[in-house]
């Protein structure tokens, strides 16, 4: 009968409902477009396997973003610790070349990718707690921005970026150097250096509830802000900064520091947390997940009372040492973060968590 659909046709759309379930999850089934999407590393600075895994899998995220449920991938943010063990002494440091240029800049679909990076402890020489911050080594990054390639983005150690995905979706980006923060807090006076980060940040929040465009605040940075399984669990940051992403409408968290991949959701009950739901994400398997276990629970003692998540998961591949890395959906109402297993799983999509934007109130 004319207008019935043949049977090869009913055959090709039961393939590919199979092929979109199986791949790309139920909310891209239904005739829905797909989302634009970013992808975050950390802790990767290394030429080894798992980083050189990495740099390939991004590479086919970005060459064909449609197989992992992407229109795009817009960008790729550096979370720091991206050289180790010392960062790098110059714009010649030769691990430029054997860390970011020969794994991740030269893939043909990362040739002109934007790297929005951010310094890590190790970034300024501090494999050594007990010694101060080499300056030189992080401001070396800063200027292979200016002087080499431009789309590795680190204009300053503390910047702000603000994204327009072309889904009516506005996100306002911080990345704060958290080394900063973490040397004021815990180290001795003389080494604390731009005492006035919180100032800057509260202000920079402000303006943004106060800016309807803005669909969505997101804070980035090396150390972990409410590690959801211990691992580099520092109260006193949290102390610091947990309260401006409460009093403001951060919407997320994303760090690295340490060695695994979790996320936690911070309970959106009751009247000091208004207006929806703010999730930390600490990404810092880039390397594998080091010493580090998925614990599975918050451990007594380690600041419950600051920001107690909900929700919490660890991705349990972290264990076999893999290299992993996200990649951000961003829908119209929240961002989709999906762990990729990079190493043994060879790029293949993991478990995802749709987080919701708070709202402007």
């Amino acid at each position: 009968m004319k207008g019935e659909p043949t049977k090869e046709k009913m055959n090709l759309s039961f393939i590919t409902a199979v092929v979109c379930l199986a791949f790309l999850g139920v909310s891209f089934c239904n005739g829905q477009s797909l989302p634009p999407c970013f992808v975050s590393m950390g802790d990767w600075g290394s030429s080894d396997p798992n980083t050189a895994a990495i740099g390939k899998n991004i590479n086919d995220v970005a060459a064909h973003p449609s197989n992992y449920g992407c229109s795009s991938v817009e960008f790729v943010f550096a979370l720091g610790d991206n050289f180790y063990n010392s960062g790098v002494d110059s714009i010649n440091d030769p691990m430029w070349n054997s860390t970011f240029v020969a794994q991740f800049r030269s893939q043909s679909a990362l040739q002109n990718m934007t790297f929005y990076a951010m310094v890590g402890d190790h970034d300024y020489g501090c494999e050594n707690p007990s010694l101060p911050p080499n300056h030189t080594r992080a401001q070396a990054q800063v200027q292979y921005h200016y002087k080499v390639d431009s789309l590795w983005y680190l204009p300053s150690t503390n910047y702000t970026f603000k994204t327009s995905f072309g889904n009516g979706v506005t996100v306002l980006f911080v990345v704060l150097d958290m080394q900063a923060v973490w040397t004021c807090l815990e180290s001795p006076p003389e080494w604390c250096f731009l005492p006035d980060q919180t100032t800057w940040l509260d202000q920079i929040l402000t303006q943004a509830d106060n800016d309807p465009t803005i669909s969505a605040v997101a804070i980035t940075g090396h150390q972990s802000i409410v590690c959801p399984n211990g691992g580099h669990f520092d109260p006193k940051i949290d102390n610091l900064l947990v309260p401006l992403g409460r009093n403001h409408r951060v919407s997320l968290f994303l760090t690295g520091h340490a060695h695994y991949l979790a996320w936690s959701m911070e309970s959106s009950l009751g009247s000091a947390f208004p207006g929806g739901e703010m999730w930390y994400i600490v990404n810092g398997a880039g390397r594998g997940a080091g010493a580090y276990q998925c614990l599975g629970y918050w451990p007594p003692g380690t600041g419950g009372d600051v920001a107690l998540p909900v929700n919490t998961y660890c991705c349990t591949n972290v264990q076999a040492q893999d290299g992993m890395f996200v990649i951000h959906r961003v829908h119209p109402s929240g961002f989709e973060h999906c762990a990729v297993d990079s190493t043994s799983g060879g790029g293949s999509v993991g478990p995802c968590q749709t987080t919701s934007f708070r709202s402007q109130t």
